[in-house]
């Protein structure tokens, strides 16, 4: 029994922890202990073909391992859901799915405070999803995140440029181009009217 549970930060590392700890730990009622010869008998052949069916996820086995993500991320347990998304953000996965999931890492990473991952994150997310509203909104994020946290105005500008070129008519278009206005300051332009 601990005396003193510790601060948010303390709760997070030990919950991140023991999470880790979870997943090493075999089970015990169904692990088999395997002789050495047993073991050494196993051939690259059957290693391939264990890391291509991890790989080669179904659509629902995708959605529900997403839809795990957003809760444990609404829990605060970013380790735990970036731990779920890292198969699906990389290739050979849908790219629909693989764009969300970019996506979710990214805010994992924007609530964490890792704007340099955070920004990594979205601009693949953004680049991976050229031409599909998932990859614009990505980059509309990226602009956000640029403008809010590195206040980095002119890499902001930008982006936001780069999301109206993409997405004219796009579902955020009046917000970047208020951003723009913000950022640039030019009231007068035809683009702030």
């Amino acid at each position: 029994m601990r005396a003193d549970e510790g601060d948010a930060y303390e709760r997070a590392v030990r919950a991140a922890i023991e999470e880790k700890i979870e997943t090493l730990v075999p089970d015990t009622a169904t692990a088999a202990v395997q002789p050495i010869a047993a073991v050494e008998e196993t051939t690259l052949a059957d290693s391939e073909a264990a890391s291509s069916e991890h790989v080669k996820l179904t659509s629902e086995a995708i959605a529900r391992r997403l839809d795990q993500a957003r809760a444990l991320l609404r829990e605060g347990r970013h380790p735990a859901a970036r731990a779920k998304l890292r198969g699906i953000s990389e290739r050979g996965v849908e790219l629909l799915y693989r764009v969300e999931a970019l996506t979710l890492l990214a805010e994992s990473h924007t609530a964490q405070g890792d704007v340099r991952r955070a920004t990594e994150s979205y601009q693949l997310a953004a680049e991976v999803g050229a031409r599909t509203p998932q990859g614009d909104n990505a980059q509309f994020a990226l602009a956000r995140l640029l403008e809010r946290f590195t206040h980095d105005r002119q890499g902001a500008a930008r982006a936001y440029e780069r999301y109206l070129q993409r997405a004219p008519n796009g579902a955020l278009a009046a917000q970047a181009r208020g951003a723009l206005c913000r950022l640039e300051g030019d009231s007068d332009s035809a683009l702030c009217r």
